[in-house]
């Protein structure tokens, strides 16, 4: 059959180590997407309000490039969900903030593979499938490296980090790419990248 696919919900969430109003707020979050299991997530942190962040440290940059891509840099915590940025009052805890961008649908399929190829490297793809008639000639496809769970007792007392953000893959604010137009073409695009001896290789994960 040929139709639309249904759309992932996709959580960016800006917080930072050093913040304590991240660490009032961020457990109602989780405790949020232990009961939307299907909802994909990925933690953010910038440099601002507080620079002297660990896990901002480890890429300064690329945190605060995904941060100024929604123009909402220098306040944390922040989410965005489905692209949409959410006010700074939204209430992480609500049970349906996620209810506007569920049943939605694409045309298109992605999956994203990561395999571990020794020497310290691994290679990471992405395939963007056309499941449906569709009018888009570019898309944006945005695949980050992240660490599902960082052990670190922070300054603000959180001590479990979920879904790290550690580095882009193929570019900081997403790749601009060009769909297939035949439905059950695919395009791929695939990168081989270095990974860090800060990382527990065993743990780290490609989302797009």
């Amino acid at each position: 059959m040929v139709a639309q696919v249904q759309k992932n919900v996709v959580v960016e969430h800006f917080t930072n180590t050093r913040c304590g109003i991240c660490a009032n707020k961020n457990p109602s979050l989780f405790t949020n997407l232990n009961n939307n299991p299907n909802v994909i997530h990925l933690a953010v942190h910038p440099s601002s309000p507080y620079s002297s962040c660990v896990l901002n440290q480890h890429n300064v940059s690329e945190n605060d490039a995904r941060t100024n891509y929604y123009n909402i840099y220098g306040a944390t915590p922040r989410i965005v969900i489905q692209g949409t940025v959410m006010s700074p009052s939204t209430n992480f805890g609500d049970a349906s903030i996620f209810a506007n961008q569920t049943g939605q649908t694409s045309p298109f399929t992605v999956r994203t593979n990561l395999e571990l190829i020794g020497n310290g490297q691994a290679t990471i793809s992405a395939v963007v499938k056309t499941e449906a008639t569709h009018n888009f000639t570019s898309l944006k496809l945005f695949t980050a490296i992240a660490e599902d769970t960082i052990f670190y007792n922070a300054p603000n007392d959180e001590n479990q980090h979920y879904n790290v953000f550690r580095e882009s893959v193929f570019e900081v604010d997403g790749k601009m790419i060009t769909p297939a137009t035949m439905i059950g073409d695919s395009v791929m695009f695939s990168e081989t990248i270095t990974l860090s001896n800060d990382w527990d290789w065993s743990r780290i994960l490609a989302i797009s």
